[in-house]
């Protein structure tokens, strides 16, 4: 299925430009991405974004998690943040929505 993607203008710790996929929880700040346009995977972002960045690389959370457990594994881990019981809730709820319900 096709989506938006963007490209941070910052790199991450690494020196990457990282390609995020519309509805991440990662895109913050909208000065902050270039719109990359629609495409059908990743890849294709992925080519489009090295005509700006020659390191580019995709977002782990928005880009490789399939289902919305996986998404809430990667993006506690990346906060280590251990959740005894997963969290059981509907699709298209944001993760740091979750997260931050269970923190406060």
């Amino acid at each position: 299925m096709a989506a938006d993607y963007y490209i941070n203008r910052r790199p991450v710790a690494d020196g990457k430009h990282l390609i995020h996929r519309e509805g991440c929880p990662f895109l913050q700040n909208r000065k902050e991405e270039i719109l990359l346009g629609n495409f059908d995977s990743v890849n294709c972002a992925l080519e489009e974004g090295r005509k700006y960045y020659r390191m580019t690389s995709k977002c782990i959370f928005c880009n490789k998690a399939k289902s919305y457990a996986e998404r809430i594994q990667i993006f506690s881990r990346s906060l280590n943040i251990t959740f005894l019981f997963p969290p059981e809730v509907p699709d298209g709820t944001s993760p740091v929505n979750i997260l931050l319900h269970c923190t406060n």
